[in-house]
């Protein structure tokens, strides 16, 4: 007996041991060191298992699976793709796959545009190469690659597809492409990494990068001095360059300036300053999300150049305190609260601080925003609301074509009443005033509908349509947003739907439902998006740049529910 005790004593801990090495995860590698110094950007993905696995943890897929019939199974995924990952049991891609790191490259952009009745569309089509670490045996990598590379460019493009190769520096590119255009299917493998791309080229750049010929992203000061301020073991992490900021930059902006003004005017400049800033101030951007049981983390960090996100610091700290009851109507969608000291003068003060840190074409562009800025609130340059606002500026969003209200909060209404006026009068326009509801409303009668009314200490500034849902909501002091002592901007969102239409994806991949958007409506869907929590973003200012921190069910990954192949209907 006292042998089978030795024995045990012996063969549990060399088990226990072997059961260690068998199961720990493959090492992580630093996959930057793949990636082109003059990459556009990249996304990066350490573990496929561990997305799956906080995706489906959340607690907004803990509701709204079940509601909608989802299989529970589909919440094992995560752990049995690690566990085939680490013991290699399985299929030789079901291995690779919850094994590998994955890095999603884009080397260029092409631009396509297109017109319609009232607009100009820019279509933006990237250059990409997804790099896979596979943590395998070189000659698995290229099997694989010879093997699935045509099969999985037939599932693409279909049947009309011709193959080729080519030799590039030792390494082979084997090429699929649509007969009759343009598009293809690039792969490659070298050593343990699986290469797949839509552009020869951009296979030939990363390729240059693993084999050394060329520099990588590993030594970019940005990423290297930036990376732990965003990314502690995230599961989603990005970066984009400097220059991928100068071609990104005008695009986003000009877009955000459409959605807050119809002037092409202001767009046009909004997009043409963006453009000389993002050459003169923005070095970087970094982006990581992560996952909890309550939901989804995003970090975003817009790095700067150390004296411009200096001064940026210094002009933009917070001053934040509870409100006293905000009037915001129930139906605004975006409800975005900026808390910053002497605000009544914050465009002239960032215009005379950061201009002395930029060349003559970038503080001549920044002096013509200003003015912009003046001119729409019908304001001389010289006009300064300065001391006769406090340190709080509210902008209600209702989604839709209808104009942003403004919410100011008012500490000398006797100095405001010349420049409001003269706000409602601009271009020659009049005047009138009525009681409304107990208010006193002056209405314009320019034909943009603007508006403005005192409401205790807070002047509002909005369309005359919209005077109604801001006195009926005048009697519920219900709060803007959360008021944070470290955020100078927060920034919330009245609707969790692009949650739910994420679901609805899922239920038509896994044909569950034909996910219907009539379901959003319905019990028990409706009850369970109700207990969701709405999404929340806080935003400060520091020594490396513009920090965001944003809060949410699934944050982006909601975007699936948009490219599911069926257009969303209009949102609330």
């Amino acid at each position: 007996m006292k042998y089978k005790y030795i024995v045990a004593a012996v063969l549990v801990p060399v088990a226990a041991l072997g059961a260690y090495f068998a199961l720990r995860p493959y090492p992580r590698v630093p996959m930057e060191r793949y990636i082109p110094a003059n990459a556009i950007g990249f996304i990066e993905i350490d573990s496929v298992g561990d997305v799956v696995s906080g995706l489906t943890g959340t607690s907004a897929w803990r509701d709204l699976a079940p509601a909608l019939g989802i299989s529970s199974q589909i919440s094992q995924l995560g752990s049995a793709a690690d566990f085939i990952g680490r013991t290699g049991l399985g299929p030789a891609e079901a291995v690779i796959l919850g094994r590998s790191q994955y890095a999603a490259v884009v080397t260029g952009l092409d631009a396509e545009s297109s017109s319609s009745e009232d607009r100009l569309n820019i279509n933006l089509r990237p250059r990409f190469c997804l790099i896979a670490e596979t943590h395998s045996k070189p000659e698995v990598a290229s099997r694989l690659v010879k093997e699935r590379t045509s099969i999985i460019a037939h599932r693409i493009f279909g049947e009309s597809v011709s193959e080729s190769s080519v030799d590039y520096a030792g390494d082979e590119l084997l090429i699929e492409e649509l007969q009759g255009t343009h598009r293809k299917l690039v792969s490659a493998a070298s050593g343990s990494l699986i290469l797949l791309g839509n552009d020869v080229d951009s296979l030939k750049s990363c390729l240059d990068t693993i084999r050394g010929r060329s520099a990588s992203l590993a030594a970019d000061p940005v990423l290297t001095r930036n990376r732990s301020e965003v990314d502690r073991s995230a599961a989603v992490f990005a970066f984009v360059t400097a220059s991928g900021i100068e071609k990104l930059l005008p695009l986003a902006l000009g877009d955000t300036a459409s959605r807050f003004t119809t002037n092409a005017d202001r767009i046009a400049l909004t997009a043409g300053l963006s453009e000389h800033l993002s050459k003169q101030a923005i070095t970087g951007f970094l982006y990581s999300q992560e996952f909890s049981s309550g939901g989804t983390t995003e970090k975003y960090l817009t790095a700067l150049k150390p004296e411009i996100a200096g001064d940026l610091a210094e002009i933009m700290r917070p001053d934040s305190r509870p409100d006293a009851g905000l009037p915001i109507p129930e139906g605004a969608q975006y409800v975005t609260r900026l808390s910053v000291k002497h605000i009544g003068d914050l465009p002239d003060r960032i215009l005379k601080q950061l201009s002395r840190r930029m060349d003559l074409v970038a503080g001549l562009a920044m002096r013509e925003f200003v003015k912009a800025f003046h001119k729409g609130l019908g304001l001389d340059v010289n006009d300064s609301i300065g001391d006769a606002v406090g340190s709080d500026v509210t902008v209600v969003q209702f989604g839709g074509d209808e104009p942003t209200a403004m919410l100011i909060d008012v500490r000398d209404r006797e100095r405001l009443l010349p420049l409001v006026n003269k706000y409602l009068t601009a271009s020659g326009y009049e005047v009138s005033s009525e009681n409304q509801q107990g208010a006193d409303v002056m209405r314009s009668t320019n034909p943009d509908g603007r508006a403005a009314v005192f409401l205790d200490n807070t002047l509002v500034l909005c369309s005359r349509d919209q005077i109604n849902k801001i006195l009926g909501a005048r009697n519920n002091k219900s709060s803007a947003v959360d008021a944070s002592a470290e955020a100078c901007l927060v920034r919330s969102k009245n609707s969790v739907r692009e949650a739910g239409e994420m679901m609805l994806a899922i239920a038509r991949l896994t044909r569950v439902s034909d996910g219907s958007e009539e379901l959003l409506d319905q019990e028990p869907l409706r009850s369970a998006l109700g207990r969701i929590p709405k999404p929340v973003s806080f935003t400060q200012f520091r020594e490396s740049g513009v920090y965001t921190e944003s809060r949410s069910a699934f944050g982006s990954f909601a975007l699936i529910g948009l490219l599911s192949g069926e257009k969303a209907n209009s949102r609330p």
